[in-house]
């Protein structure tokens, strides 16, 4: 892994933190696609436009009508999470700083 790899990672744990909470939780997990957020969840966790509250409740009643859909959601969000298991960021850290 290259240094900007690590800081882009790094960056991005940051800014969703909250994310990788309720998906190490196996909660869903929905949000809005302004740009930061969008950039670090998108392909993982259900997307909907800022202020469309029918897009977002389009999703919450998907989840809560198709269990095998909900549970599609909860294991690709928890395989994401992982990747961002404090061992394996410590360990990246430890990589990065001993290259230096």
């Amino acid at each position: 892994m290259t240094e900007n790899e690590f800081i882009k990672d790094l960056v991005s744990f940051a800014k969703a933190t909250g994310t990788f909470q309720h998906e190490a939780n196996k909660i869903p997990v929905t949000a809005t696609d302004v740009d930061g957020l969008k950039q670090v969840v998108e392909g993982d966790v259900l997307l909907f436009p800022m202020r469309d509250y029918m897009h977002l409740a389009d999703h919450v009643n998907n989840l809560l009508r198709d269990k095998y859909y909900y549970q599609s959601i909860v294991d690709k969000c928890y395989e994401r999470a992982k990747m961002y298991d404090i061992s394996l960021m410590a360990d990246k850290y430890i990589q990065v700083y001993s290259e230096l």
